[in-house]
């Protein structure tokens, strides 16, 4: 995720500018028509007649027989995600372990969701929390879970992301559900899934929930990138925009800060699935985004020649129109790391020499950071 971040724009690409977030230039191809953005969860009418769907409807909807199929369904949909637990695969360590039995693989979360934070983010890329666009920002409905895969040592988010974690709550699938419409009601653009990998089962039942409760704003799924192309079919059609990171181009720095050597690999043929899923970037008449997929880099220090890579590569599998690119220049230390050349800050001079590159390549959504994005002021509070 991003914490207080902003763009501006400069020709036709975005950048992030302290409080001056503006849109990406959009042409019409890239607009969803209005009318798509109200279509409803279900067509159907209720059994009283009204336009309402029926889980919305307040005179009775389904009658007893449909309501009692519908609960059955319910519980068999709960019953074929959960087992995925039994024998856990969902992201590349494939730790094979039985989280239902309460075994902890690499990630160390349990099989019952765990969420720590769920707030509007304001912070987020323009087109997902309406900084500078012309429309009110309304932010970005973030769920924060707790856990993660990686375990890279730089992580900003390490009191909430490391396997022995305790913070956090323990939420069904039905609560979930609940908080993804509050947060809707409350006029967000969007759902936003921040390191949701380990928690995919559940999270699925409670989109699933949500959405025939009438759950009808963009879901994100926002992730390290590191992810199992098998995971990422589960949620083809739930997922409306992908938010992922490429981190690292070099094996050696993936195996160096987040013991992954193959994180290059796994994360190219990720991203693959999840542009595949989505299509070209596709915005409403505001410039918020309705689907496609963000990618996102973080120029580390002493690493700048590893993100040339990482753009290149970006490049050579997307073009200029396929993603939007997010470079970002927040890394902030926040500790004594192991690492001397991550004990510093990144010089700016390093960070737009990767910024000129995306430049050169000439991407049509290109998101950059002020010097100014990183402070330990901006990382958030975790409960």
């Amino acid at each position: 995720m991003t914490d207080k971040k902003s763009f501006e724009i400069n020709g036709s690409h975005v950048n992030f500018q302290n409080q001056n977030h503006v849109a990406a230039v959009i042409s019409d191809s890239d607009i969803i028509p209005s009318k798509a953005e109200n279509v409803a969860v279900s067509e159907t009418l209720c059994n009283c007649g009204s336009k309402a769907p029926e889980a919305n409807c307040g005179s009775g909807g389904l009658d007893k027989a449909e309501k009692h199929i519908s609960e059955q369904k319910n519980q068999e949909t709960t019953e074929k995600y959960s087992t995925l637990y039994d024998n856990c695969r969902l992201c590349p360590f494939c730790c094979q372990v039985n989280r239902n039995a309460g075994i902890k693989g690499r990630c160390g979360a349990p099989s019952e969701i765990r969420v720590s934070n769920i707030q509007k983010h304001e912070w987020e890329e323009p087109c997902l929390s309406g900084q500078g666009l012309k429309t009110p920002v309304k932010g970005s409905g973030t769920v924060f879970f707790t856990h993660c895969p990686l375990g890279c040592v730089f992580c900003q988010n390490r009191q909430i992301s490391r396997r022995s974690t305790s913070l956090g709550r323990e939420m069904s699938a039905d609560v979930l559900a609940s908080e993804f419409l509050r947060l809707q009601q409350s006029g967000v653009h969007n759902i936003n899934l921040v390191t949701p990998t380990h928690f995919v089962p559940g999270i699925i039942e409670a989109l699933l929930i949500a959405k025939s409760k009438g759950l009808t704003v963009p879901v994100v799924y926002n992730s390290s990138g590191y992810e199992s192309e098998e995971t990422l079919q589960l949620l083809s059609g739930l997922i409306d925009i992908y938010l992922p990171d490429y981190k690292y181009f070099s094996s050696h720095l993936s195996e160096l800060y987040s013991v992954v050597p193959d994180y290059q690999e796994k994360c190219e043929a990720a991203l693959k699935v999840m542009q595949k899923q989505t299509g070209k970037p596709l915005f409403d008449e505001n410039g918020i985004m309705k689907r496609g997929t963000i990618v996102r880099h973080l120029v580390l220090p002493g690493c700048d020649y590893d993100s040339l890579k990482v753009v290149s590569r970006l490049h050579l599998l997307f073009g200029k129109e396929g993603i939007v690119l997010s470079l970002m220049s927040q890394y902030t230390p926040t500790g004594n790391l192991p690492f001397p050349e991550l004990n510093e800050k990144l010089p700016y001079s390093a960070y737009l020499r990767v910024v000129a590159s995306a430049q050169k390549y000439k991407f049509r959504y290109l998101y950059t950071q002020s010097e100014e994005s990183a402070a330990e002021s901006f990382i958030p509070v975790f409960i």
